[in-house]
């Protein structure tokens, strides 16, 4: 990974973890919102910046999360992707 790919990999798991705090959530109660389908130590790996997060993935925690989309998780929609951490 080069160092282009790893800002990018870490801004993507902050603005994550900026969401998740902002719903007032643990690592624990997020990977519950999502059924399942994501652990705890998966979640905390994005927003450490370990692991890149999907467009599958932000779509499954941005409807657990409900204060932001896919698109602002993954810094798609720069306008908006500091707004849901807000609400």
């Amino acid at each position: 990974m080069n160092d282009a790919d790893r800002a990018l990999t870490k801004a993507i798991g902050e603005r994550l973890r900026a969401a998740r705090h902002a719903r007032g959530l643990s690592l624990s109660a997020l990977a519950a919102l999502t059924d399942g389908l994501y652990s705890k130590s998966r979640i905390s790996n994005y927003e450490q910046g370990l692991r890149r997060l999907n467009s599958e993935g932000a779509e499954v925690l941005a409807a657990a999360l409900g204060n932001v989309t896919a698109a602002q998780l993954l810094g798609l929609d720069e306008e908006d992707a500091t707004a849901g951490s807000e609400q």
